[in-house]
Order: structure tokens, then sequence, then C-alpha cells
């Protein structure tokens, strides 16, 4: 990764100002920018940041995004567990932004094995969005997967796991 310029270094100051119309600004700017490589300072105030216009802005910022190389950095963000308290923001971020994960579909599909009911909801979304991309092999693998968890999984996460074999096995008959 390149340095940061003068300028990237005083954004990324400013996103840990005490002046929230100074963080606000920024993060405007940011959006603006369109460059992915600030997502990881993004992320990590989100996760430092309580309720408020602040974190409504971040949430926002990371709903948007537009570019294909935020993936890599969403996905970082949503398989480490310094952000687990902040995954349900970013899966919901990953389907909304409406991005290609069709690269990392299998730790999607895992997460909606592992997590909790409402992470593994918005990480169906990010896979139901991106299943279209795999392979019809692929998508036999990633139901066989699911399959081998199901009787582990309580009854509501057995329901949703079930609708995702679903939908895959109607994405295998097109």
């Amino acid at each position: 990764m390149r340095p940061y310029t003068t300028k990237e270094k005083k954004l990324i100051e400013n996103l840990h100002s005490k002046d929230q119309t100074t963080v606000l600004e920024t993060i405007n700017i940011l959006r603006q920018e369109g460059k992915w490589s600030y997502i990881p300072f993004i992320i990590e105030l989100l996760k430092n940041t309580g309720a408020g216009e602040i974190r409504n802005s971040l949430i926002a910022f990371l709903n948007d995004l537009k570019y294909q190389g935020a993936v890599s950095e969403l996905v970082n963000a949503v398989q480490n567990d310094k952000y687990k308290s902040e995954r349900g923001v970013i899966l919901s971020a990953c389907w909304q932004s409406g991005l290609d994960f069709s690269m990392y579909l299998e730790i999607f599909i895992m997460l909606c094995i592992t997590e909790d009911y409402q992470n593994a909801i918005e990480a169906f979304s990010v896979v139901e969005n991106s299943i279209s991309r795999s392979t019809k092999k692929e998508i036999a693998d990633y139901i066989i997967q699911i399959k081998s968890h199901l009787n582990r999984a309580d009854r509501k996460k057995k329901l949703l796991l079930v609708e995702i074999i679903n939908m895959m096995e109607e994405v295998i008959k097109k």
C-alpha cells in the first residue's frame, strides 16, 4: 500500500476530531472522493462511535459504496472479531451496496451458519445478491456445506438455512 499524502493524513486525522461538524464534513468529503482505502478508518470510527449523527453518517457511507475495490475491505472487516459488535452493520452494507461478493460467498455462507439469527439474515442477503455469479458446481458444494450443519442449528436458524438451500437450488435450475 502506498503512503498517505499530507491531504489524506489530514482527512484521517479529522475523522478523530472532537468537533462533530469536522467529523461529519470529513465523512462527506471521503464519500465524494470515493476512495476505498479509507474504509478501515471508517469502520474503526464506527466501532468507537455511539448512536447519533456521526454513526448514521458512517453507516450511510458504507451502505452507499459503489467501487468494487471496497469488497475486500468489507470482507476483512466482517471477518475480524475486533468488529464483531459492528458485524451486522457491515453485513448490511455489503448487500445494500450492491457490490459483487461472489468471490467471497463461502465466507458469507459460513456466517449464515455460525452467526446469530439477525447477522445470518444479513449474510443471507449478501449470498442472495451474489449467488447468480457462481457456477452450478460451486452452488452444489455450498448446498452440501449448509446441509452438513443443519442438524446443529436451532429451529429458527434451520428454517433460514433451508431457505438458503431452496434459493440455491432454484439458481441451479435456471
